[in-house]
């Protein structure tokens, strides 16, 4: 099948356009392949409060889009360190109950049964806004003596896992911000953060917004494990997944 480079921008323009209205939030779309970037389509601001346009180089928070840079180095250049079959409590020995019985593997698939961390704080009145601390978590999920499912018999979407196995490479003094450096950033010449929380300063990082009757309003939280960046150098690691 053969790339309609031209009608794929059309697309991508026609989506970048109706962020244009006046005092909205944008964003980038990059068309690319494993040999070069294709195309670039933006649209709206980046900041509202000073109006600046939304470009392929602002810089936003990944969010969940993290999960794909924290896998592809647990299952490459950590390999040798952590494996997909070992046990949570091999690494973490205070996960004494059945979620130290998960394996690194589950916890990245989403068939692990953890709580959702993010979900459960809320139902005890600590809300996204809330910084938490990691070992505080840590001790959390520790005391808990259930898990939702039976560890591989469902498939269920929560950071929880995550989080496990970044706590597993700390305790082992690897940390993912250093390592996305050392293993991503620096080969291919890009900038990457990740941040401890979404309150730490992130150089050239736009706000995050979200729309409530009244407007569009500032918005931030106090998760860990979000790395930031632009869609360009996010596309160039991607291109580089595309080549192997």
């Amino acid at each position: 099948m053969t790339l309609d480079l031209q009608r794929a921008t059309e697309v991508a323009q026609s989506i970048t356009a109706q962020w244009q209205g006046e005092g909205q939030p944008g964003g980038a779309i990059a068309l690319f392949d494993s040999n070069q970037l294709r195309a670039l389509s933006c649209g709206g601001l980046a900041d509202l409060a000073q109006g600046t346009p939304f470009s392929a180089d602002s810089v936003v928070r990944f969010a969940s889009v993290t999960k794909h840079l924290f896998a592809s180095l647990v299952t490459g250049p950590l390999a040798d360190v952590i494996a997909l079959d070992d046990r949570l409590a091999q690494h973490l020995p205070q996960l004494r109950g059945p979620s130290g019985q998960v394996t690194v593997g589950q916890a990245l698939d989403m068939t692990a049964g953890l709580h959702d961390l993010r979900e459960t704080l809320s139902l005890l009145w600590l809300s996204v806004y809330n910084a938490t601390q990691s070992d505080d978590l840590l001790a959390f999920v520790a005391a808990l003596d259930k898990l939702n499912y039976p560890a591989g018999s469902e498939i269920s979407y929560s950071n929880t896992g995550y989080r496990l196995v970044e706590e597993a490479l700390k305790a082992k003094g690897i940390f993912f911000a250093e390592r996305l450096q050392q293993h991503i950033c620096q080969p291919l010449d890009i900038h990457l953060w990740a941040p401890k929380t979404w309150f730490d300063i992130v150089p050239g990082l736009v706000p995050w917004y979200w729309h409530s009757d009244g407007g569009w309003q500032l918005a931030s939280a106090g998760l860990h494990l979000s790395a930031s960046g632009s869609v360009r150098y996010l596309s160039t690691w991607l291109q580089t997944l595309l080549r192997d």
